[in-house]
């Protein structure tokens, strides 16, 4: 009987087989070394493409050129907590872009993520004057409200900068560019002139200028007196008082020196402590905002989006100086109430608003400007209230008990209006900037009645306006990006929009690998299972 050939036969297939293993190891080995040099060459070298259609993680030039400044660290901490992640994308959309400006500004920027849920954390957000929200949880058969944060902290050396309330992406480079800028460069330098006789900051706006001292320098402008050169913004209360005279250094001021003016004033004339109202007359004002395409109209707009009237102090209540208090009273559609839907989604004034309260307004008229053959421009709307809004003319009527006097005029004047809008001047001559102008049609929304309301957010428009103003125009460039919904945001109901977020991370992060790889198991077997000579390697 022969048996070489059979013995040589199976000599030469046990070769075969430790040359396959071999081989196999070896491509093994060179995978692993693969990503082995893949991860070493993304420590050392770092590369970021941004995919997005609209550019939303990348940064503007104006911000790279400022985060190349800092000569120490510079320290951006975000406070947001892991309920509000699990319910809110925007923490991680916020984290992203956070990453970015960590990017840019490496070595000496440095960010971090804070745990609101931890107490000891939240407690340092609230000492750092970030604003809480409320956020009603389905949890357990029952609605839990929860308080959340989202807030930014910015400090360098000595100088610290805060943004209360970060609800979005879309405005963030803008307003912490912004924050980073008065860290470094020191606090904008506003103006404030209370234009309407008897009122004053201290007595009128404590509030306000509290609440604005936090962020800017603040000095008090007497009637008439032109804006010191260093002025970054004019903040005007009310002015229906103010003669030509004293206005003609705030036109100056706009038009020649290319400032920014925050105008609060409407056309109707209230004393909130007797609830009467008579129309502000051809003041000098008006002319001055008609001539920056503003014309403010002698009516009150009221709105089926509506606060409720402060009740009446009684029995041990303790009272405010107008003898109210801040329980709910009677429904009141003098005092009208915004939120985003009826603001402007791509400007940074009006990008991160959330609800504006408006007490007795006046609506806007807009239209070009008419500031002489040098200076063009059109007013735009920031503010509009909702289709259900409609006029009141004289006579006024403003006390609760009167209310069905109140839609006395609705079926002819039902509509939306506008009731805050911004002008930006254009000069064609080089080297001249145009003012910008902000107006709004209400100045007791400002004044300390926002304590009746409970709500910070008036505060927060305000600031937002000012800020704007008074930034430097390469800052305010950097403007709002991806504002759009994203094609999941469309969906209108937020737990089948965060279900749907969950099932589309579960495809993509795990059930496409894992597909990925039992295929390959699945190849891998049945070429070990086919018979030599059939084809294989």
């Amino acid at each position: 009987m022969r048996i070489g050939p059979r013995n040589g036969a199976r000599k030469h297939a046990g070769e075969q087989s430790r040359l396959g293993r071999w081989a196999r190891f070896g491509r093994y080995l060179l995978v692993f070394l693969i990503l082995g040099l893949v991860f070493v060459n993304a420590q050392l070298f770092r590369a970021r493409i941004d995919l997005t259609e609209d550019r939303r993680y990348s940064l503007s030039e104006v911000t790279r050129e400022l985060l190349a400044e800092p000569e120490a660290p510079l320290r951006i901490r975000y406070y947001a907590g892991e309920t509000l992640r699990e319910f809110m994308p925007l923490v991680d959309d916020i984290e992203d872009m956070l990453a970015e400006y960590r990017a840019a500004g490496a070595p000496r920027v440095n960010v971090e993520v804070l745990n609101t849920d931890d107490p000891e954390v939240a407690d340092e957000a609230e000492r750092h004057g970030l604003i809480s929200r409320t956020l009603a949880i389905a949890e357990n058969g029952g609605e839990q409200r929860r308080e959340v944060y989202s807030g930014i902290v910015v400090d360098y050396l000595d100088e610290r900068a805060v943004i209360p309330v970060v609800v979005d992406a879309t405005v963030l480079e803008y307003e912490l560019t912004a924050r980073i800028s008065d860290v470094l460069h020191g606090r904008k330098q506003i103006g404030v002139l209370p234009g309407t006789d008897g009122e004053s900051l201290d007595a009128d706006y404590r509030l306000l200028v509290d609440f604005l001292s936090e962020r800017f320098e603040l000095f008090e402008l007497e009637r008439g007196e032109a804006p010191p050169p260093a002025t970054d913004a004019v903040l005007l209360l009310g002015g229906h008082d103010l003669t030509v005279e004293e206005l003609a250094t705030l036109q100056s001021y706009v038009e020649d020196g290319g400032g920014g003016l925050l105008t609060l004033a409407g056309a109707v004339r209230v004393n909130p402590a007797e609830l009467r109202a008579v129309p502000a007359g051809g003041a000098p004002i008006f002319d001055l905002l008609e001539r920056y395409g503003v014309r403010v109209l002698p009516a009150l707009v009221l709105d089926e989006y509506h606060l409720s009237f402060p009740a009446p102090a009684e029995g041990g209540m303790t009272e405010t100086p107008d003898g109210m208090r801040g329980s709910d009273g009677p429904p009141y559609p003098h005092w009208i109430s915004m939120d985003e839907r009826f603001a402007a989604p791509d400007h940074p004034i009006t990008a991160r608003l959330t609800v504006l309260d408006l007490m007795w307004a006046s609506p806007l008229q807009l239209g070009p400007v008419r500031a002489g053959p040098d200076i063009g421009g059109e007013a735009e709307p920031l503010v509009v209230t909702s289709p259900e809004s409609w006029l009141q003319r004289e006579p006024f009527v403003l006390a609760p008990e009167q209310a069905p006097q109140f839609e006395r005029d609705r079926a002819e004047t039902e509509e939306s209006r506008v009731v805050a809008a911004v002008t930006n001047l254009e000069t064609p001559a080089e080297g001249r900037e145009g003012g910008r102008v902000v107006v709004v049609g209400d100045s007791d929304f400002a004044s300390n009645l926002i304590h009746y309301t409970g709500r910070a957010a008036n505060l927060l428009f305000i600031e937002s306006a000012i800020a704007w103003l008074a930034e430097d125009k390469g800052i305010a460039a950097a403007g709002v990006r991806g504002r759009g919904p994203g094609r999941l945001d469309r969906i209108e109901y937020v737990p089948a929009r965060i279900t749907t977020l969950r099932v589309v991370e579960f495809v993509t992060i795990v059930l496409v690998p894992l597909t990925v790889l039992l295929y390959g198991a699945v190849h891998v077997r049945r070429r070990r299972r086919r018979p030599a000579g059939s084809g294989g390697d």
